[in-house]
Formats: structure tokens, C-alpha cells, sequence
């Protein structure tokens, strides 16, 4: 499904095809020759996923995903593997307030609380991929 090329001098590249038959590649640059064939095997499992119309990733594809710097997030945004979107725990909060309407006074004194107890130990700013969460979907 994908295949892994040595570039010389520039380190490796991936091509794959997608489910259009369309060959597209990601150049992953310079790393060890392992480093590369765990991405190989991580995008090949995002593919199957795709095609099989998943909507979620295997558990260590998804924390690969998570732990992958933004570049390299950008580069498989590009190819169509992923949606790359970083979140903030604020954010999330926010989103998660919005789904809550129509609750009693006591509920949103939980909420209240809830909120400030989670920011009193978090920032609003963190990102939830710093927290082991990594947020991209297809």
C-alpha cells in the first residue's frame, strides 16, 4: 500500500496511494531507516482506516499522530491523512459549555466549580496534545 524510497542526501519518502488511486508522497527528511518504516507502518494503518471508512485510528497510531512535531502533522495534512488541528483544554471546555444548555442552577454551579478547580490546575492555553490527548481525526 505504501512504499518507502532513500532520497540521496535528503533522507526518506514515502509514497502511498490514496483512495482515488491518486500517488501522492510525504518527504520525512533525514532519520534513521527504522524511524522511517514506523511511519510507513503508522500512514499505511491511517489509509486502511480511511478506506474502511474508521473513524478513528488505532490507539498507537493515534499517539504516534500525537507526538509528531507540526511540520510533519502539516506534511500528512497536505496528503489528506489527517485533519490538523491543535486544541486547547480552554477550547475544549468552551465547546463542551455550548452542549450543556437547558440545565438546572445546580448543575451550572457544578460546572462552575468544575471549571475552576480544572484551570486552578491547568492553563487554558495548554494544548491537549501536551496532555496525551492528540485531537486529529480524519
Amino acid at each position: 500500500m505504501a512504499s518507502l524510497f532513500k532520497e540521496n542526501g535528503s533522507g526518506y519518502r514515502i509514497m502511498f496511494s490514496d483512495g482515488d488511486g491518486k500517488r501522492k508522497s510525504i518527504r520525512l527528511g533525514k532519520m534513521p531507516k527504522k524511524a522511517a518504516m514506523t511511519a510507513m507502518s503508522h500512514i499505511e494503518a491511517i489509509i486502511s482506516c480511511r478506506l474502511a471508512g474508521q473513524s478513528s485510528f488505532p490507539p498507537e497510531t493515534s499517539a504516534w499522530i500525537g507526538n509528531l512535531p507540526d511540520d510533519t502533522l502539516t506534511k500528512l495534512a497536505k496528503a489528506g491523512l489527517v485533519s490538523f488541528q491543535r486544541h486547547t483544554l480552554g477550547e475544549l471546555w468552551k465547546s463542551y459549555r455550548k452542549q450543556k444548555k437547558g440545565v438546572k442552577k445546580s448543575t451550572l454551579d457544578v460546572y462552575d466549580y468544575t471549571e475552576h478547580r480544572l484551570f486552578a490546575y491547568f492553563d487554558r492555553e495548554i494544548y491537549l496534545h501536551k496532555l496525551g490527548y492528540p485531537f486529529c481525526s480524519t
